[in-house]
């Protein structure tokens, strides 16, 4: 059977939102966005386990070393083409990423028995000393190709610059004989199109043999490469053709030592990012005080003290003063009953109840960690039904009760002892009587297709039915009779 879970009417997607704070890369991006709840209870268990351990790191132990983690799946993409080499500031890119994988690996490596799930994971990560120490020698923190990176470049820069000071002398000693002479207003030398000249007054730029590279704006000067220094000047662009080339040689080389490893480092990408994705639920886990409910399989859920995520984060991002308290929801089903019809006042809370137990559930099976408190349970579920609030479409045409049966009927096609099913004011938006028989008839399929069901209503001859009804039973949010207001309990 397809899996179907009500990610809109919980607001999964809002969790989403919260978990991309915290992402690095492009990687846990994709990640973020492809993120949806899962039904095996043996996977789910694995990723909360996992989970638990990066936010103990995160929150016990010292700094994980990822902060310089790149996403470099562009580059290794690039290389993969012979013939195409890394730029020194793609070069750069890949020695942090290579370096951050092997402090990760060496850090969960020291605490092996306090991180044996993680260490699954970067135990397969590789280690390139060869590589990382090839780049460090070729480039430098700024991105510049080192002397050093091969004798002919050293030598190649050595010729340039003893060129480059034998020209400069020669065009220093014309350019004082230029300036005694009348023909320069100073003494100075400087560089157009890459060559070095000397600004002569426009009226003797006739005067002195040489090349016109450019004028000034006002046109009262020319800059001239004087004629003796043309075979000088030859030399150094040919230096620096030669320069290029070694460069281009040199980056070329260590691609081609890169792209020998490419499958290894498509693998240790996979699990660097899977490494960050776990960091990004670790951090948002710190946010909200994620707790690992115990899991099973059987329709049982039993919340102690849980918040619902989106409302303490809302609260802990608003300045102290300004911050309200927020009551925890306590919860069992699926133990003697398997359906709770919740009544109560107005604004009391149900609506939330309801979200808080649809949304920690589809957390959990996403492989997230929740706010409650230790002892919690929670089951897992194939499907997810919530019909929460006004879904009236004016593109389809329907009205809200349309649109409340419409969901109603897929909840009754599909239902299974695998569901959780959530309905705000079932039977609303009709006629009461009518509205009650339609629910009543519906929560007795609900009840034989043993779904775990939380439903809340204002009719009377839902919570009638209920009390008279194996598997189902009656809650309600309590109203302060003193204050006359609703206690979210």
């Amino acid at each position: 059977m397809e899996k179907q879970f009500s990610i809109a009417a919980l607001e999964f997607e809002k969790i989403k939102e919260h978990l991309s704070r915290f992402v690095l890369t492009a990687m846990s991006v994709e990640k973020v966005n492809e993120l949806l709840p899962d039904s095996k209870l043996n996977v789910i268990e694995s990723e909360l386990d996992t989970l638990v351990e990066m936010h103990d790191v995160l929150k016990y132990d010292d700094a994980f070393p990822i902060d310089e983690l790149k996403d470099v799946r562009p580059l290794l993409k690039k290389i993969s083409a012979e013939g195409r080499f890394l730029n020194p500031a793609e070069l750069l890119q890949l020695l942090l990423t290579l370096t951050t994988s092997r402090r990760i690996r060496s850090y969960i490596k020291s605490r092996i028995e306090k991180y044996p799930r993680l260490f699954k994971i970067t135990e397969a990560l590789h280690s390139y000393p060869d590589i990382e120490e090839r780049i460090h020698r070729t480039i430098d923190e700024h991105g510049a190709i080192r002397d050093t990176a091969s004798p002919k470049l050293r030598q190649i820069r050595r010729d340039l610059d003893q060129k480059t000071l034998q020209l400069r002398k020669k065009l220093e000693n014309l350019a004082r004989t230029y300036a005694k002479e009348g023909y320069a207003q100073n003494d100075i030398v400087t560089v157009r199109d890459g060559r070095m000249v000397i600004p002569v007054k426009d009226e003797y730029k006739n005067t002195v043999r040489g090349f016109i590279h450019d004028a000034s704006a006002s046109g009262q000067t020319v800059f001239i490469e004087p004629a003796e220094a043309l075979e000088l000047n030859n030399e150094l662009r040919k230096l620096g053709l030669e320069e290029t080339h070694e460069i281009e040689r040199i980056l070329t080389d260590i691609t081609n030592e890169i792209r020998s490893f490419l499958s290894e480092l498509h693998a240790d990408i996979d699990g660097l990012a899977e490494i960050e994705f776990l960091y990004v639920k670790a951090r948002f886990t710190n946010q909200i005080n994620g707790v690992k409910p115990h899991l099973n399989a059987d329709g049982k859920i039993h919340l102690k003290n849980a918040f619902h995520p989106l409302l303490l984060l809302k609260e802990k991002y608003k300045l102290p003063d300004q911050r309200h308290s927020i009551v925890p929801l306590n919860l069992d089903i699926g133990g003697d009953y398997r359906t709770l019809i919740i009544s109560g006042p107005n604004a009391g809370g149900k609506t939330v109840a309801l979200k808080t137990v649809g949304l920690l559930v589809l957390m959990v099976q996403a492989g997230l960690l929740i706010p409650v408190e230790p002892g919690t349970h929670v089951s897992i579920f194939d499907q997810v039904f919530a019909d929460i609030g006004d879904e009236q479409s004016i593109e389809n045409d329907l009205s809200t009760f349309s649109s409340h049966v419409r969901n109603l009927s897929s909840m009754v096609e599909r239902v299974n002892e695998r569901t959780l099913i959530l309905i705000d004011e079932m039977g609303s938006g009709t006629d009461p009587k009518e509205g009650a028989s339609l629910a009543i008839a519906i929560l007795g399929r609900f009840n034989n297709r043993h779904a775990v069901s939380i439903i809340t209503t204002h009719h009377g001859a839902l919570k009638a039915f209920a009390h008279n009804t194996e598997g189902i039973r009656n809650g309600s949010m309590e109203f302060d009779q003193e204050t006359l207001l609703p206690t979210y309990v």
